[in-house]
């Protein structure tokens, strides 16, 4: 029951540190209809953006009980433990958002429990995947999943 608890905090907090970090807090709530002044004559509120234009990026990452997950994005990060719990982070954007600059890196102290994993999807297609599971000089583990520019 505990572990069941630990969790649902971890992943509610996970989830709260990545959409705080990806800037994906929902907008505030539009007015029903916008003042008479609110415009100017002639002028309108541009257009949604085409389907085309919206892009699906999931974020994975999964390792041993010390792993331990940073998402970057606009000089700002947010660290989360997963405490062997791995991280399944969706979220959708346009293409102006800024999406492309979000890095993933995440580390482990203890590679001979496991590998570290990270892994980035665009629109359902793996952009970016690394696997860690041998220690580096210092004995630790760590991957940086990146998206990558346009061809």
């Amino acid at each position: 029951m505990r572990r069941a608890v630990v969790g649902t905090t971890l992943a509610a907090l996970a989830l709260a540190a990545v959409a705080q970090a990806c800037g994906t807090d929902s907008p505030p709530a539009a007015p029903s209809a916008p003042p008479p002044s609110a415009s100017a004559p002639g002028t309108s509120a541009p257009p949604p953006p085409a389907e085309g234009e919206r892009h699906r990026v999931r974020v994975t990452v999964s390792g041993p009980y010390d792993t331990v997950l940073r998402v970057a994005r606009g000089g700002y990060y947010t660290r989360v433990d997963l405490r062997g719990e791995p991280f399944d982070f969706s979220f959708t954007e346009s293409e102006g958002s800024g999406y492309r600059d979000i890095s993933v890196w995440a580390g482990t102290e203890h590679p001979e429990q496991g590998p570290v994993r990270c892994a980035i999807e665009v629109d359902g297609k793996v952009v970016a995947q690394r696997v860690a599971d041998r220690p580096d000089g210092e004995g630790k583990a760590s991957v940086v999943c990146e998206i990558p520019d346009p061809a």
